[in-house]
C-alpha cells in the first residue's frame, strides 16, 4: 500500500513567501522606529515590500512572472491602504 505524502505541496510556498515581511502595526512609537506612522512612510514601506516581493520570484514558482507581479503589485497596495486607513482612525 504507498504511503500517503506528508509534505506540503509545491505551490503552496508561494504565498507564504510574500507574507514573510508582515506590515508593521501602524501605531508607530519612538521605540519601534520600523513602523511607519505617516502615509508617506506607509508608501515607502510598501515599496519595499514590492520590490522584495518581484525578487521573490523564481521559475520553480506556479506561476508566470507576469501573474507573479501582478499579485505582488496587489498586494502592496492592498497593505498600504490597510494601514494608511489604520492610521486615519
Amino acid at each position: 500500500m504507498p504511503q500517503a505524502s506528508t509534505s506540503a505541496p509545491d505551490n503552496v510556498e508561494a504565498p507564504v513567501r510574500l507574507q514573510k515581511n508582515p506590515p508593521p502595526s501602524p501605531q508607530g512609537t519612538a521605540s519601534s522606529p520600523n513602523s511607519p506612522v505617516t502615509s508617506e512612510q506607509i508608501r515607502k514601506r510598501g515599496a519595499d515590500w514590492l520590490a522584495q516581493c518581484l525578487q521573490d520570484w523564481d521559475a520553480a514558482t506556479h506561476m508566470t512572472k507576469k501573474d507573479w507581479q501582478r499579485v505582488c503589485r496587489r498586494v502592496a497596495t492592498e497593505r498600504i491602504n490597510e494601514l494608511i486607513k489604520q492610521t486615519k482612525q
